[in-house]
């Protein structure tokens, strides 16, 4: 049994997979997720051939013990990169993302990310922007947001949850 601020829940013991073998009862607006979340912006930031930044991600979020009814819609790690250089700026983002549409008649793009409670590191490939000044070794600052989407198909309401950090300081290697 585990308890997400308002929410209680328990472990059906069904012999279901283990994203369907928990039920879950939370209060109506309660977001179940929000207290165990966490993104944070690791180190080293990578530039790669003067072109791109590989940016290492840290996300810790919550077995979401999901109900029978219950699914993961969508996932979205995205991360921000601001350089300056005397009178300029180079900035980019990125984004890792996974959403599942298949039981509204649509596909499933991209793969889920561990929610189990563990600290996981991510890679987000950062480009700066098209016409702006290229990213180059050194300091810079950037921000991070994880954003989670949990569907109940019996009643058609959804569960959101974030985390963000940052503005962060980061060294840029290459």
């Amino acid at each position: 049994m585990g308890r997400f601020g308002d929410c209680d829940l328990r472990s059906s013991g069904s012999g279901l997979p283990p994203s369907s073998r928990h039920s879950w009862h939370r209060p109506q607006g309660a977001n179940h997720l929000n207290p165990g979340m966490s993104i944070a912006v690791g180190s080293p930031v990578e530039l790669v051939s003067g072109v791109y930044l590989i940016v290492p991600v840290t996300i810790t979020c919550p077995d979401p013990m999901l109900g029978p009814t219950q699914f993961l819609q969508s996932e979205s790690v995205s991360v921000s990169v601001t350089q300056r250089f005397g009178q300029s700026l180079a900035a980019g983002s990125g984004n890792l993302s996974y959403r599942d549409d298949s039981r509204f008649g649509g596909g499933i793009i991209g793969s889920p990310l561990a929610c189990d409670g563990t600290p996981h590191t991510y890679s987000i490939n950062v480009f700066p922007s098209v016409l702006g000044t290229p990213f180059k070794g050194g300091r810079a600052v950037a921000t991070a947001s994880f954003n989670i989407l949990v569907q109940d198909t019996s009643t058609f309401r959804g569960d959101s949850s974030s985390s963000s950090s940052g503005p962060t300081s980061v060294r840029i290697r290459g």
